[in-house]
């Protein structure tokens, strides 16, 4: 019902879907760099604490010198520190992988999981 929604800003649930559109979609401005909004990953601090749950891991994929949460990553855009490939097309059977895929590659890199049992 959208007397249920909580509104923001002008109230409007219209409002709110259109500005979290625009978010989406252009660039944002940080305070050193020009970013996409589609930067997002798992906070740093609730990543640590997980990691020390259980174990750190090797590789970092899909992610950006602004997002990583280990040393080695893979990239889907250029970037000089991370390792040259796509990271969809190599083996994810060989080390543990942390990954945060954009949304629109969650179902690839779902399947590849699963199918390379990673």
């Amino acid at each position: 019902m959208v007397s249920d929604l909580k509104h923001f800003s002008d109230g409007s649930p219209y409002f709110n879907s259109v500005k979290a559109d625009h978010l989406s979609r252009h660039i944002v401005e940080h305070p050193r760099h020009l970013k996409r909004s589609t930067e997002w990953s798992l906070d740093q601090g609730i990543a640590t604490v997980l990691f020390d749950l259980w174990v750190v891991p090797m590789v970092d994929l899909f992610a950006t010198r602004l997002n990583n949460k280990v040393e080695t990553l893979y990239s889907l855009l250029p970037d000089a520190v991370a390792l040259p490939g796509n990271p969809l097309q190599m083996d994810w059977s060989q080390c543990l992988l942390y990954m945060y895929p954009p949304q629109p590659l969650l179902s690839l890199a779902l399947h590849k999981m699963i199918r390379e049992e990673a």
